[in-house]
């Protein structure tokens, strides 16, 4: 009898590949390097510019640093204020502060400055001062020569969320394919993972004080603690004070937060129909009121707080982008305007997200076609039962589509906030990724980590090469 092929091993096996005996740190933490690896390289690519030309830094609303004849950034309008409120944080206390109503990230960034002030004599030094026409010199000047400590933070905190969104990717991919062994699971990781990052929404505001990288980090969040409550974890009152914590001080710095509550709640009501007769129902509705309550304290705290010491708030998304109210506003011109607006609204933003999409449908499309020709060679029960990734993908879809729904609810029209329901989908193909580069004998699974490696070389390049793209606009 012949011995048995390598291939026909694997299938009686049906194990994943086991590791070397030893492995050094870099192999070790594979995936980790990178990731980092590909985010230098995005970054100095993305500080060749500005990538607006001088003479229309108004049409875009940027201004202009250029740091030698070759590096710059240009920082969006919003920066000038995220950074003076961080150098002065009693600012959010003025009447009509458009940061009012999002305190967390200019305090954060402050407490990030502090140790970075006295370095703000060097930026003057180490910049070529911006100019535009319709703005003051002086005020230019001024700026460069306060607020360096605070860009630095914010930049800082950018990278911290690119880096946290990572962690959360890996803790979702991870519960199909535990290790990284072999290292072609760690290629294939991050190279998804480039997917959440070399893209139009990052490569504009990363560099530039935003707070846009939520829309990167929330969803995952969201993604990772729903998977969580369909299993069952919302039963356990820690779970739901955790959850609650990170939501209420979220929600202080951007109110997408807000959706990692509904979509736990979500799946916890999921979870609880599947198990309906063998669930204490009344443990699980005190555990959702703690989870709502933690959720919303922060944010009423800093309310009652500014109404206290100025009698007054002022909710900038509300008053002057009109986020939300416009729902009202509709209901009350009848039901079928207002359905034809939803309409309108829904399919602009799809249409944004969609243009957003192309590089991510490519890495779909790529995994489903080694999917695919593995099953075919090898059978179903072989190849992609074993793989478990089903109810991920489901929740990722749902999660998704919640981000979606808040984004048209909020009718704010802008390319960069369609972007956020993107994340959980690009984690659960990182969970079907690497589950099946897990799985894959030496030759397939090869191939399919040199097939995805290539995809994100091609995505980092398309996304440093990016010019300015049109953001979208707000509805009337």
């Amino acid at each position: 009898m012949h011995a048995p092929s390598g291939e026909v091993r694997w299938l009686d096996r049906m194990t994943v590949v086991a590791a070397p005996p030893h492995r050094g740190w870099t192999r070790r933490n594979l995936a980790w390097v990178l990731f980092l690896l590909m985010l230098a390289i995005f970054t100095i690519g993305r500080l060749v510019g500005p990538r607006i030309p001088d003479d229309q830094q108004k049409q875009w609303c940027v201004l202009n640093v250029h740091m030698t004849t070759l590096l710059g950034v240009s920082l969006n309008c919003d920066a000038a204020l995220y950074m003076s409120v961080a150098a002065r944080p009693s600012a959010m206390l003025d009447p009509g502060n458009p940061l009012q109503s999002r305190p967390g990230l200019p305090i954060a960034a402050w407490v990030v400055a502090l140790p970075l002030r006295p370095l703000a004599s060097l930026v003057p030094r180490l910049v070529h001062r911006p100019e535009r026409s319709d703005i003051d010199p002086g005020r230019v000047q001024g700026a460069l020569q306060s607020f360096g400590p605070e860009y630095v933070a914010y930049v800082l905190l950018n990278f911290l969320m690119l880096c946290a969104s990572f962690h959360l990717f890996r803790r979702i991919h991870q519960a199909h394919q535990p290790t990284d062994q072999p290292d072609a699971v760690a290629i294939v990781a991050a190279a998804i993972a480039t997917l959440m990052v070399a893209t139009y929404p990052v490569t504009n505001y990363l560099l530039s004080p935003q707070a846009q990288l939520f829309n990167t980090l929330v969803p995952l969040l969201a993604l990772f603690f729903a998977i969580r409550a369909n299993a069952g974890a919302l039963m356990d009152v820690r779970f739901a004070a955790m959850v609650g914590v990170i939501v209420g001080f979220g929600q202080t710095a951007y109110a997408l937060f807000l959706v990692i509550t509904m979509a736990v709640l979500a799946l916890a009501g999921v979870h609880a129909l599947r198990n309906w007769h063998r669930i204490p129902r009344l443990l699980l509705a005190r555990n959702a009121a703690v989870l709502v309550a933690i959720s919303v304290a922060p944010m009423l705290l800093w309310y009652a707080f500014v109404r206290i010491a100025t009698h007054q708030f002022f909710y900038h998304e509300l008053v002057d982008d009109e986020s939300v109210v416009w729902l009202m506003a509709y209901l009350q011109k009848g039901g079928d305007i207002f359905l034809a607006e939803l309409s309108r609204r829904a399919g602009s933003q799809l249409n944004g997200l969609n243009s957003l999409a192309p590089m991510v449908t490519l890495a779909a499309a790529l995994t489903a076609g080694f999917l695919i020709a593995a099953i075919i060679r090898f059978g179903y029960d072989k190849v992609a039962a074993p793989l478990g990734t089903r109810s991920t993908v489901a929740v990722a879809v749902v999660v998704s589509a919640m981000f979606h729904g808040f984004y048209v609810g909020v009718g704010q029209f802008q390319v960069r906030l369609n972007y956020a329901a993107l994340p959980p989908i690009v984690a659960a193909l990182g969970a079907v990724g690497t589950a099946l580069a897990g799985r894959l004998p030496a030759v397939w699974r090869r191939a399919f980590a040199a097939a995805c490696a290539a995809l994100a070389v091609v995505t980092v390049a398309l996304a440093i090469a990016e010019g300015e793209r049109v953001p979208g606009h707000w509805f009337d």
